[in-house]
């Protein structure tokens, strides 16, 4: 077509593409979910947030097939998760992190929070997640808001609190090959007008995907898995400025080390390994933590108080993953047993008044 010979067709042309277009992004916006984070201990919207953060929601999560931290590994940039030292894990962010686990002392770059307790223990990062609302992973230095442990970054886990005047309830189940089962119920009780209780259960169990053959071990399956995670809550919320939630959690797990096969393994089929000896891990994680929370008109104060007891413990690691056979000398680990307490107290004073300027954290963190 000549536009300079027909202009008005042209600009016709133009104002339906215009329309059409303006159209579409209406549509889109009107469809787009917005997500609402707290990276900086205050809820923002997503877009509006100015840190590198990557966040799921509870639907994102199951739809990814994220069952813990460890499998949020490879779904988010820039972040890694890799065993080490049997259930242990290393995680970096951007390349930041906990180097390794050998040295117990040694403190993490980057730092895990649920509910805004700060999780000091790697094996904490195998526990099942457990009635999530989102999660929240943050790239970069983060030790003016989550503490010094944050120097790549931190990750962020939101539980959903108990509702008030609301009777909810919820169960699924799935079930799969290898005698997989996953199993989940939550319920919410209003006790009154001011209390309400929130109580989840998880349970995930699995047959191993390896078995060791040709040893005195042989029918023994690796990758098993045995895993409860409990978390009961309890709501007070006198008045519409303040409220405090009671948390107490128990994560407990039995599992067979993972199928790893040597490279000197004569066996054909990587899934039949031929190794004499079978690690097993035993970890009981519990907790209890007290959230109390008063808003005023100018800020919010905030104090989380939080005990943790881990206790961890390793049998017959086979670091080398061979039989006598084609392989020696034979490195096994006999028993490995870890038992921490922690007590952590943080005390926030966050601005919230809609129509400042400038927005402002006072974060106080109390660790052992």
């Amino acid at each position: 077509m000549n536009h300079q010979k027909n202009p008005a067709a042209f600009a016709t042309m133009i104002s339906g593409i215009v329309l059409a277009t303006g159209s579409l992004f209406a549509h889109a916006a009107s469809v787009l979910e917005e997500i609402t984070v707290t990276a900086e201990k205050r809820e923002t919207s997503l877009q509006e947030t100015p840190v590198a953060v990557s966040a799921f929601t509870a639907e994102g999560l199951d739809r990814a097939n994220i069952n813990s931290v460890v499998d949020l590994s490879g779904k988010v940039p820039g972040l890694t998760i890799n065993k080490n030292e049997g259930p242990k894990q290393v995680v970096t962010i951007r390349g930041i992190g906990h180097e390794a686990n050998q040295n117990g002392q040694s403190v993490p770059g980057v730092a895990m929070h649920v509910n805004g307790v700060f999780m000091p223990f790697t094996y904490s990062l195998n526990a099942d997640f457990l009635d999530v609302e989102r999660i929240e992973v943050l790239r970069g230095p983060q030790g003016t808001v989550f503490g010094q442990n944050s120097t790549g970054g931190a990750i962020n886990i939101t539980t959903r609190r108990p509702e008030l005047n609301q009777f909810e309830g919820k169960t699924d189940l799935a079930v799969g090959n290898y005698a997989h089962l996953k199993a989940r119920a939550m319920v919410n009780i209003p006790l009154g007008d001011t209390t309400a209780a929130r109580i989840a259960v998880s349970r995930h169990t699995r047959d191993g995907f390896t078995e060791i053959v040709d040893t005195a071990l042989a029918g023994t399956e690796l990758d098993e898995a045995d895993n409860l995670a409990i978390r009961g809550q309890f709501l007070w919320q006198p008045t519409a400025e303040f409220s405090a939630v009671l948390r107490a959690s128990k994560y407990k797990s039995d599992t067979n080390a993972n199928g790893q096969r040597n490279v000197l393994d004569p066996g054909t089929d990587v899934r039949r390994v031929r190794q004499n000896q079978v690690g097993t891990t035993d970890i009981d994680q519990q907790s209890v933590d007290l959230e109390m929370q008063y808003d005023m008109s100018w800020a919010t104060l905030k104090s989380i108080t939080a005990f943790q007891d881990v206790e961890a413990v390793e049998r017959n690691r086979d670091s080398d993953l061979g039989d006598p056979s084609f392989f020696r000398p034979q490195a096994v680990v006999g028993i490995i047993s870890e038992d921490r307490d922690i007590l952590t107290q943080e005390i926030d004073l966050i601005s919230n008044a809609d129509d400042s300027r400038i927005d402002w954290l006072m974060p106080w963190f109390i660790l052992p």
